[in-house]
């Protein structure tokens, strides 16, 4: 998903604000993505395995605990899932 770099400030602050914008508002706003070399989009792809869902789940994890160690403390989580 490419994002506008004027739109940036405002979409981070959506993100890491009480009132975070999901994965969905984000490609509804922007759009799908690139296509990858079958002709169906990355989000698609990714959606259809449960990626997105799990990664957003870990993320809204890490924030929760915030380990002195995020990058460790994902992969552990990830490495589980």
């Amino acid at each position: 998903m490419r994002l506008p770099l004027a739109d940036a400030a405002s979409i981070l602050a959506n993100l890491c604000s009480a009132h975070a914008l999901s994965w969905a508002d984000l490609s509804a706003a922007y759009g799908d993505g690139p296509k990858s070399a079958e002709g169906g989009s990355a989000t698609s792809y990714l959606s259809r395995h449960g990626v997105t869902s799990k990664l957003n789940a870990v993320v809204n994890e890490l924030v929760e605990a915030k380990p002195d160690d995020p990058m460790a403390w994902l992969a552990e989580k990830l490495a589980k899932a």
